[in-house]
């Protein structure tokens, strides 16, 4: 079960009436925001066929102004609903040449990811492993199934990467786990050796569906040795999030060292059913690896 926000609903719009300005209304999520180093603020949103607006095509259909005295509260909860994919009414002035004003924001409904009450399952999750971990498989309702991967090389997996064993050694003692394959989760870099200008290189993820709701506050990402010495750790990723397995929201990013094990806490914990960790770079080597991919649920 999920909080409803604090306000049934929370509503923030100027003083404009439907005979000063046509207004039309999106009712929908928030997929990003811009802020150049002008005053005026970007909103992009999730694009459905049925949610047609009437503004300019592009990233950011939808805009409002800093410097007003509803800058600071629109701000706020459009930042919070692109993070937590709460859905939104956007009031707006319709302009078919140039970004649409946004006239007003109301928040109407908690269906986001962003919270939830105490019977969410947390409290209950078995944590395993040295610090906690609720992605080990054959815990919490977690079977290979449950783990997917953008892609994987030859035989090795993406659940190798939460079976408790690196590539040489078990780092989880939890009775029952077994070994994957070779321990890890690989994938080979797709390099543009033609120098084609359409290009356009794959993403790579590895991720867990915990079939509901969990708090995370933390991840692990470990490798062995040999590995971590040819560069094939991750180094630019980013943690996405999901409640229903098709919108992803990037949660927080991270510069990850070139050592064997590492920690990661969430400046912000978050609630989802998915949790995906999205590499964007790695220490140099045509393959990506991560040995063990661990997740904290914190009480």
């Amino acid at each position: 079960m999920k909080f409803k926000m604090t306000s049934l609903a929370l509503l923030v719009s100027l003083s404009v009436t439907a005979a000063e300005t046509s207004i039309e209304e999106y009712i929908g999520k928030v997929a990003n925001i811009y802020i150049g180093k002008s005053e005026t603020v970007k909103v992009g949103i999730v694009a459905e066929e049925d949610k047609y607006l009437e503004c300019q095509e592009g990233n950011w259909p939808l805009s409002f102004q800093l410097g007003q005295v509803y800058s600071d509260s629109w701000l706020d909860l459009v930042s919070t609903v692109n993070r937590t994919q709460e859905t939104v009414r956007i009031g707006y002035a319709p302009d078919s040449e140039s970004s649409c004003d946004i006239e007003y924001l109301a928040l109407v409904q908690g269906d986001g990811i962003s919270g939830v009450d105490p019977d969410d399952g947390s409290a209950s999750l078995l944590r395993t492993g040295d610090y906690g971990n609720i992605a080990l498989i054959g815990t919490n309702g977690l079977t290979e199934s449950s783990y997917s991967v953008s892609d994987f090389y030859n035989n090795d997996v993406g659940a190798a990467a939460f079976d408790g064993f690196t590539y040489r050694e078990q780092i989880n003692d939890e009775e029952g786990v077994e070994k994957l394959g070779r321990g890890f989760w690989m994938v080979k870099k797709e390099v543009n050796t033609d120098h084609d200008p359409d290009f356009v290189e794959p993403e790579y993820w590895l991720q867990v569906d915990f079939d509901g709701l969990v708090k995370i506050t933390g991840f692990r990402v470990v490798l062995n040795d040999q590995s971590r010495q040819l560069g094939r750790g991750p180094e630019k990723v980013v943690l996405q999030v999901s409640s229903d397995g098709e919108t992803f929201v990037d949660h927080e990013s991270y510069l990850l060292s070139q050592v064997s094990d590492q920690i990661a806490t969430l400046n912000t914990a978050v609630t989802a059913r998915i949790a995906r960790l999205k590499v964007l770079t790695n220490h140099g080597d045509t393959y990506i690896e991560i040995d063990e991919f661990e997740l904290f649920s914190d009480l």
